[in-house]
């Protein structure tokens, strides 16, 4: 996914730059990404170079270390890898005052309020105060940013209409399907839309004291080279309902994406769900 993000920025704007690679992996790379790369990408023993509109070219610096966000000082990383890497790199970035965008999915909920705990508790020796109301403002902006499980425009229409439907039908399913080498099952973006609809029936999804007499039954898919479906289906009685959102490549995942770096330069806070930013005018 890093190198189709890497290339839709090169591609979008000259006003992103590129500063640097965190490589989880060293001297690894993903042989169907760089397949299937739009833009040919090759490494290099000082950083990566890239192609652009097969024009121009330049070298990206790769670093396996955190202690290169000090010397490269992004004003957001981009993270879509793996949980255990996740867990690793966004306390350095909140530490750091660096925002982020994050599209990793099997966090868990505990692991991201913590994370917003971190953001909260930097804007307040920064200056933050705490409002009646208990949010935290003022402070600086660019501390924070968005840990979304799909950035595409169609599933986030797709939770936001499930969402809407959610009082209205007594039996949800949630089929998704993916690729065998997705690392989560459930997908993120099932567990959300499942989350999304118990809110909106008025549970708490942390509340495991009660039973769910509507249940949500999730089911997970995996077949080689698939496409990221999700489909929920409604049920009522003598009717149901079919809605279903697939993303037949990854460049459906890129406008939200670029839209939420820009965004995230700006951010006191961090944000789970953007559908007001994708929706927003």
């Amino acid at each position: 996914m890093g190198i189709f993000i890497l290339n839709a920025i090169e591609e979008a704007t000259t006003s992103l730059q590129i500063v640097g690679i965190l490589n989880r992996n060293p001297g690894e790379t993903d042989p169907k990404e760089k397949r299937r790369s739009t833009l040919p990408t090759y490494s290099t023993a000082s950083g990566y170079v890239f192609h652009v509109a097969k024009t121009t070219k330049r070298i990206i610096p790769v670093s396996d270390s955190f202690d290169a966000l000090s010397e490269w000082k992004p004003d957001v990383v981009v993270d879509f890898s793996h949980p255990e890497w996740t867990k690793q790199l966004l306390p350095e970035c909140v530490e750091r005052k660096i925002s982020f965008v994050v599209g990793t999915t099997g966090l868990s909920h505990d692991f991201i309020d913590n994370i917003k705990q971190q953001v909260e508790r930097k804007q307040l020796r920064l200056g933050a105060r705490v409002a009646s109301d208990g949010n935290v403002i003022g402070g600086e902006a660019g501390i924070g940013g968005f840990i979304v499980p799909n950035f595409s425009l169609g599933a986030v229409a797709l939770q936001s209409i499930a969402r809407r439907l959610a009082g209205a039908f007594d039996n949800v399913a949630i089929i998704e399907q993916h690729h065998t080498h997705k690392a989560d099952a459930p997908s993120g973006t099932a567990f959300s839309i499942a989350q999304t609809i118990r809110n909106a029936r008025g549970y708490d999804v942390d509340d495991t004291s009660h039973e769910d007499t509507h249940a949500i039954s999730i089911h997970s898919v995996r077949m080689p080279d698939s496409p990221a479906c999700h489909t929920i289906i409604f049920g009522g009685t003598g009717e149901s309902l079919t809605i279903k959102h697939e993303s037949l490549n990854k460049d459906s995942f890129m406008p939200g994406i670029l839209q939420c770096i820009w965004r995230a330069q700006y951010a006191y806070g961090v944000e789970t769900d953007i559908e007001d930013l994708l929706f927003s005018g």
